[in-house]
């Protein structure tokens, strides 16, 4: 549950830089996104351990979405470092460094599946 909750915080910060990329996103992936669960979104992210496979496909696919249109993911899957710099999220990672640095390690973001390993880097950098 924790892991849907740090995804879903992922994607609330992504919201307020970009609302329209977040909801084409939403609208193709069908998640289901309610103010009660970004309460509890934004609450799960100040910390805590989980077991990022439980995350729901669709949630992994939200992100991977709105980060492609962002260009933050180019069409080939590879990360653009320079980018994600310049996103909102990064105001709420805590050691930036460590997060740019694991993010810079992923070989391809291919299918919804792999932004566990972003999850992992956000994990990582708290």
């Amino acid at each position: 549950m924790l892991a849907i909750f740090l995804c879903l915080c992922l994607i609330h910060v992504i919201h307020a830089a970009n609302h329209q990329h977040l909801d084409e996103c939403v609208k193709s992936t069908g998640v289901k996104i309610t103010p009660d669960v970004l309460r509890k979104l934004h609450e799960a992210n100040k910390g805590g351990t989980f077991d990022i496979n439980s995350i729901p496909q669709e949630m992994l696919c939200l992100p991977k979405c709105v980060l492609e249109k962002r260009e933050v993911i180019d069409s080939k899957g590879k990360i653009s470092i320079e980018k994600l710099k310049d996103e909102p999220v990064m105001k709420r990672i805590p050691n930036k460094k460590t997060f740019l640095d694991c993010m810079g390690k992923i070989n391809v973001i291919g299918n919804c599946d792999d932004i566990k390993q972003v999850i992992q880097c956000r994990i990582d950098s708290q």
